[in-house]
């Protein structure tokens, strides 16, 4: 131990991060023995911590006035990080991404893992950042497609365990919008950005504090709705969520006077064809009026096989002339979309 007589009992060596052959020591307060001024200490290697200097500068800059040296003249140094950060990202430098699983049950991890995102973002931690953001950005997907995925991932998990909160199951934004106001020069937590918000556009201002508690809404039987950690977010972010929701709605809205399905069907139902469309657009319209999530909504209720509209005479079971041309106009105008999430949530 490095201490002698009474006190060395409430000193420790970490159980992992003390090396013999080490040229640096940590000393860290002992959080099991904090009142009674107990003490762990780490001892590591500089060269490990070379490619990182930024982070050595950290953690070789004490809080204390006083220098302490161990016996050959090992400088001892108290930094001011706290000690689970610090052995977290050492762990990861001293045996990589095997120090830190992440799996899909870690959708959560914005939050879970915010501390050590702080230290991989401050101090430049590149493996790290890049172990960290990959993860994260599996949960919001760039491209519509895996969007989708993502979303019925999250649904099948929810169906599986109903009665309980969505949340359990499924991602907040509220945690990763935050990340990504801290860090606005890092590249990959913007490009994450308008999908939170685009997220949080779409969750109920009544849907009460996360996770989701409210008994009735836990006993809907066709989805549980989705919260976020409100307390995270500034009146901005809240703000542009609004904000964007209704530029959304707006390009819709455009996207219906545009729209020319059925304007040139030459099938010998032709009238019935563009009647049909009206009907389905006419749906469409009174949907969006409610819809908190317009490209579910289109997906669900308006993309093949969903919510056939049959005209006034027309056999249940006869499929409108222009079933193709529909369907790839409602994709299309969910690709339109998603592709312009950064024109609906970012500042202009």
């Amino acid at each position: 131990m490095l201490r002698t007589g009474m006190e060395s009992r409430l000193n420790t060596h970490h159980p992992t991060l003390y090396f013999p052959g080490g040229d640096i020591i940590l000393k860290f307060a002992d959080p099991k023995q904090r009142n009674i001024g107990g003490y762990i200490y780490l001892r590591i290697h500089r060269k490990n911590l070379e490619a990182y200097p930024d982070l050595l500068k950290a953690l070789t800059t004490s809080t204390e006035s006083k220098q302490e040296f161990y016996d050959g003249g090992i400088p001892i140094f108290n930094p001011a990080e706290e000690l689970e950060d610090v052995t977290r990202v050492l762990k990861f430098i001293y045996e990589g991404e095997s120090s830190l699983p992440l799996t899909d049950n870690d959708f959560d991890a914005a939050y879970t893992h915010s501390s050590l995102f702080h230290m991989s973002l401050d101090y430049n931690i590149r493996p790290l950042q890049k172990h960290l953001i990959d993860h994260i950005k599996k949960d919001w997907p760039d491209t519509l497609p895996a969007w989708d995925l993502r979303e019925r991932v999250y649904y099948n998990r929810w169906e599986a365990a109903k009665h309980w909160a969505h949340d359990r199951h499924a991602p907040e934004p509220a945690a990763v919008i935050l990340l990504a106001r801290q860090y606005p020069d890092n590249k990959a937590l913007q490009d994450i950005l308008p999908r939170g918000l685009y997220h949080l556009s779409r969750i109920s201002v009544d849907t009460g504090s996360y996770p989701q508690q409210n008994a009735d809404a836990l006993k809907l039987e066709d989805y549980s709705p989705r919260s976020a950690r409100l307390e995270l977010l500034s009146y901005e972010d809240r703000f542009k969520a609004l904000a964007g929701r209704e530029r959304m709605l707006s390009r819709i809205a455009e996207e219906f006077q545009e729209m020319e399905v059925g304007e040139n069907c030459k099938a010998p139902t032709n009238t019935k064809c563009q009647k049909n469309m009206r009907a389905r657009l006419a749906i469409i319209t009174q949907n969006f009026l409610t819809a908190w999530d317009p490209l579910t909504m289109l997906k669900d209720n308006f993309s093949e096989g969903k919510s056939e509209v049959i005209p006034e005479g027309e056999e249940e079971g006869e499929v409108c002339s222009c079933e193709k041309e529909w369907r790839d106009w409602v994709g299309g105008v969910r690709t339109r979309l998603f592709e312009s999430m950064n024109d609906f949530f970012l500042d202009r």
